[in-house]
């Protein structure tokens, strides 16, 4: 049998920074400050222009990863060079908890498109996995919407619902009190760091549009699912972003994976097996 030639990799259209990989909460869901071995901090604005400046205009920049991105004192300057440079699409997740007046005012004045809130359930359902108080976040997105109506803004406003199985029989009420108040709901199932061998990555299949991840210190990786950077393919304050993409670390891994030989971190990527929401990775 032949083996499979060179795999030509779709056109680099979307980059996941990482602003910081702090966090002020200690989710249940979520690594960060519960298993996260590699150091924490944040990115400096130096690096994330070089970032830019290595790449032609982004369909989709994503200014969030594992971390808090409200936490960094440059988001919403990041926000308008990306803007600046060409960017149709910025975006960033944030679990909303230190919105206040000032915070919401800059998101619209600096051009973000949309504006996600990582939320996984309704009054104690969201505070027992979050530890945060859910009517103070709730208010939150509210004012976001009411000044966005006072704006006459474009912003779109999100959801994103992790299920796992302490919430999985919660979203349809979930659904029902936010649904017609919101541009959309994302339901995605949690993903299990290491449980089991996964046959099957979506970052290799061709499924998305190009892109790639870069940490907080520019160490640049196929996939958000990694977690420790264990993939990593370069280093942005190196090289560029499209050296990276086209390089022979990525063009080596590429090809292992279209013979079915997916890397360590990749094979042990599996997603919560559940009818609610869409797999992402696995």
């Amino acid at each position: 049998m032949s083996q499979p030639g060179p795999v030509t990799p779709k056109p680099l259209r979307a980059v996941v920074v990482e602003p910081t990989n702090r966090c002020n909460l200690k989710c249940t869901t979520c690594p960060v400050n519960r298993e996260m071995r590699r150091p924490r901090g944040s990115m400096s604005f130096q690096l994330f222009q070089r970032i830019l400046e290595g790449v032609p205009p982004l369909k989709r920049l994503s200014l969030n990863n594992w971390g808090e991105p409200l936490l960094h004192p440059d988001i919403f300057r990041m926000v308008r060079l990306a803007k600046a440079k060409g960017t149709e699409t910025t975006i960033f997740c944030t679990n909303g908890t230190l919105l206040d007046d000032d915070r919401v005012e800059k998101i619209f004045e600096s051009g973000l498109d949309i504006l996600e809130f990582s939320m996984d359930g309704l009054g104690d359902v969201y505070e027992r996995t979050r530890g945060a108080d859910y009517s103070q976040l709730a208010e939150g997105i509210e004012r976001v919407l009411w000044r966005r109506g006072e704006r006459g803004s474009p912003l779109k406003v999100g959801l994103v619902f992790t299920v796992w199985e302490e919430n999985e029989d919660h979203t349809e009420v979930f659904r029902e009190a936010w649904e017609e108040r919101v541009d959309y709901i994302k339901m995605q199932p949690l993903l299990l760091l290491g449980k089991r061998s996964a046959p099957y990555c979506a970052e290799f299949s061709g499924k998305h549009d190009g892109r790639l991840v870069v940490l907080w210190d520019g160490t640049v990786t196929i996939c958000c699912a990694d977690v420790e950077g264990e993939i990593a393919l370069g280093n942005a304050e190196h090289e560029s972003l499209l050296d990276i993409w086209n390089g022979p670390v990525l063009g080596r891994l590429r090809a292992a994976a279209a013979r079915g030989r997916l890397p360590p971190r990749c094979r042990r990527c599996v997603e919560l097996d559940t009818d609610v929401g869409q797999k992402r990775y696995s």
